[in-house]
């Protein structure tokens, strides 16, 4: 299991977990425990780009929104984990 945080400028900052893929090729994968009212989250990943896309819910039907972000251009992905003084560390 994995979390991403995202700070969107257009909703708010919110971070979502979802399952490694066991492979380094094409992934759609599914977020889990979005914020509402966020849902329907997919991360994509290819060796170009990191998609997120995700919608925000609203009780009535045209007023919900579908928001796509697309990162290219990515240098490098790390993975990171905290230590018990909470700090973030790259492994």
């Amino acid at each position: 299991m994995a979390e991403l945080t995202v700070l969107d400028n257009l909703v708010f900052s919110f971070s979502f977990q979802f399952r490694l893929p066991q492979t380094k090729e094409f992934h759609t994968i599914e977020m889990l425990s979005l914020p509402r009212p966020l849902d329907h989250g997919k991360l994509l990943i290819d060796e170009e780009k990191l998609m997120l896309s995700f919608r925000i819910d609203a009780p009535d039907p045209s007023l919900r929104v579908e928001v796509m972000h697309t990162y290219q251009g990515i240098c490098d992905l790390k993975e990171l984990s905290l230590l018990l003084s909470g700090k973030p560390v790259r492994q």
